[in-house]
Formats: structure tokens, sequence, C-alpha cells
């Protein structure tokens, strides 16, 4: 006897009685694949609900300020590195 308390001949008696079972599996896997692919086509295809908005244009000025500024950090970040190396270099000529 099976698993499940259903044997093998009455397996197949089930599949006497209900001769269209795998059939209609078949068609509910079908209509149901059909279904969520055109549910992910709709979804992704209709586009946003809201037109996408952009940041403000930045004038010339505010870009050479924005790029001046951007410069000044880069040649503070520069010195800390070259202190933080130097430091290094000498802690490793300690050890040797």
């Amino acid at each position: 006897m099976r698993a499940g308390g259903i044997g093998c001949s009455q397996t197949k008696g089930l599949v006497r009685v209900f001769p269209r079972l795998h059939e209609t599996r078949g068609a509910a896997r079908a209509v149901t694949l059909g279904l969520t692919s055109l549910a992910l086509g709709a979804a992704l295809f209709a586009g946003p609900a809201v037109p996408a908005s952009a940041d403000p244009a930045v004038t010339v000025a505010e870009a050479q300020a924005q790029i001046e500024q951007l410069q000044v950090d880069a040649e503070a970040l520069d010195q800390d590195y070259l202190a933080v190396k130097q430091q290094v270099d000498a802690s490793k000529a300690t050890w040797r």
C-alpha cells in the first residue's frame, strides 16, 4: 500500500473515474502562467504613474563654485594622506 492509504489499484481507479484530470491540470497551469505574464507585462510597460522630475538646472557659476569646493576638499584629503603615509613610513623604519 502507498503512503497516504491509497493503493496502486485505487489510484488507477481514480484515473478511470477522472480521465481528463491531467488535461485540466495542464490547462490550469497554462491559464495561471498566461495571467501572470499578462500582469507582469502590464506592470513593466505601463510606466510610472507620476512623471519623473529632474533637479533644477545648475548655472555655470554654481558649477564652478562646486568644482572649486571639491578641489579644496581634495587638497585637504591629500594632505591628510601624506601625513598618515609619513607616519606609517616612520613606524616601519623603527621596526627594521
